[in-house]
């Protein structure tokens, strides 16, 4: 219930950012290759390796997890996200923000793109898009930059992308005992003319429901 429950809220989050930039599927590769960094989800295991942590952030912008739609919106107003209502769906109670006019989203010592939450009955679910780039060389940094903060403060565990359901070649995960998760992952992004792919990284925290 809970794996599903999480690639359902992928698969809306996918099909509401492609509306905005024609996220529909990642699949590249990293040459990150951390050795802090060491438990590894094979294709054929039937269950993650985890290494676990006591805890994951759970405070964005001031917002924690369990905010209301409302405080949501005006915290990250305060932090410089303008909420963009020609790309978000409020029917599903998904939220997409860009940086205000003359403002930067950092988060984790980096600049991103695009921040997107989910409201289940309230805050549980967001996500961070770095500026996509044709270069897979000057993309890759950023996903590795993100493995490297992350590390710093938590126990990542390798996982392989088929097994995640992640269309993409290079994913670590963060396991907690308070229930929540947090997700990173890399990799082409297809544009459904084909000819506009770019690469990106994406990092995702959230509520793993009982």
């Amino acid at each position: 219930m809970k794996t599903t429950r999480v690639l359902i809220v992928l698969a809306i989050m996918t099909t509401i950012i492609c509306m905005f930039s024609c996220k529909n599927g990642i699949n590249g590769k990293s040459t990150d290759k951390d050795s802090t960094i060491v438990n590894t989800l094979s294709k054929d295991s039937t269950k993650v390796d985890t290494l676990w942590n006591d805890s994951v952030q759970h405070v964005f912008f001031d917002t924690p997890f369990g905010a209301s739609e409302d405080e949501l919106i005006k915290n990250f107003a305060k932090h410089g996200l303008k909420l963009n209502k020609d790309v978000s769906d409020f029917g599903f109670s998904m939220l997409v923000f860009n940086p205000a006019p003359g403002k930067r989203i950092t988060f984790e010592g980096m600049a991103w793109e695009i921040v997107q939450v989910y409201l289940a009955n309230n805050f549980d679910y967001i996500s961070f898009y770095t500026k996509g780039t044709k270069n897979k060389s000057t993309a890759i940094p950023n996903f590795n930059n993100v493995v490297d903060k992350l590390s710093q403060k938590y126990k990542l565990t390798i996982i392989e992308p088929d097994s995640a359901h992640l269309k993409a070649d290079e994913v670590r995960m963060v396991f907690s005992k308070s229930g929540l998760r947090a997700t990173v992952y890399y990799g082409e992004v297809e544009c459904l003319d084909k000819k506009d792919n770019y690469y990106d990284t994406q990092l995702d925290y959230y509520v793993m429901y009982k």
